[in-house]
């Protein structure tokens, strides 16, 4: 179904880095002509194996002149469903760049139970091999303006929060830091302290006083900026 998509609509065929068949029966399956003896469903002709099935050859040779150069990656069933092989390893196996064989059936080879699975590393090392995504750090900030009268202190602890687009499967990654800037008239500043951190949102602490009252004072200012450092993940290009 992926090839006749990408044979029928070769402008999507750049966006694809590679295809992983889990014990597809790229010629066919000898099941399938047993199931065709007896159920005589006219779709069964599409799964007929060797040259009984003119469907997979013909897409077979659209596919190698499509010219895609879309790496092709395997896995091949070990286990036996009623002593037999569901897809053997001649169907499973053409014109693929890598070939696993699983400890499982034709009905266990997509299914994984864990991450240590053999079906789910298989997969994984095909990702690492030809990412999908590319990991990229990057920043996002909070800030708060805070003002302070002459000859007053402006003290306090604060939340500081930024949003995280799971679009582009964002996470904080590390501690997040914080500082004064566009400081004016203010003095004798301590921190800004962070304090704690959970995530994407922080804690923390923070105190300046105004300059001393007297001709001119104005009262003063300063913004408290927090910055969390962000991991995205964007497309491969």
């Amino acid at each position: 179904m992926v090839q006749r998509l990408l044979l029928t609509h070769h402008e999507l065929a750049k966006k694809v880095r590679y295809i992983y068949f889990l014990a597809t029966p790229q010629e066919g399956s000898a099941v399938a002509r047993l199931g065709h003896i007896f159920s005589g469903d006219p779709d069964l002709k599409q799964m007929l194996p060797g040259d009984s099935n003119t469907y997979l050859q013909n897409m077979e040779a659209e596919w190698i002149g499509a010219n895609f150069a879309i790496p092709r990656y395997c896995t091949v069933e070990r286990k036996a469903i009623k002593g037999v092989l569901v897809v053997d390893r001649e169907s499973g196996t053409r014109n693929c760049a890598k070939v696993v064989a699983l400890d499982e059936d034709h009905l266990g080879v997509a299914k994984p139970c864990s991450t240590n699975d053999d079906s789910y590393v298989a997969l994984r090392v095909a990702e690492e091999n030809n990412p999908v995504l590319r990991t990229v750090t990057t920043s996002k900030s909070w800030s708060q303006w805070l003002g302070v009268d002459c000859s007053h202190t402006n003290s306090g602890t604060l939340t500081a929060s930024v949003s995280l687009d799971p679009s582009l499967y964002e996470r904080v990654i590390g501690a997040a830091s914080a500082q004064y800037q566009n400081s004016d008239h203010v003095k004798d500043a301590t921190g800004p302290t962070i304090t704690g951190q959970k995530d994407n949102t922080a804690t923390l602490a923070y105190g300046f006083n105004g300059e001393d009252s007297g001709f001119g004072c104005r009262g003063g200012h300063t913004t408290i900026v927090v910055t969390f450092p962000i991991e995205q993940k964007l497309p491969a290009n």
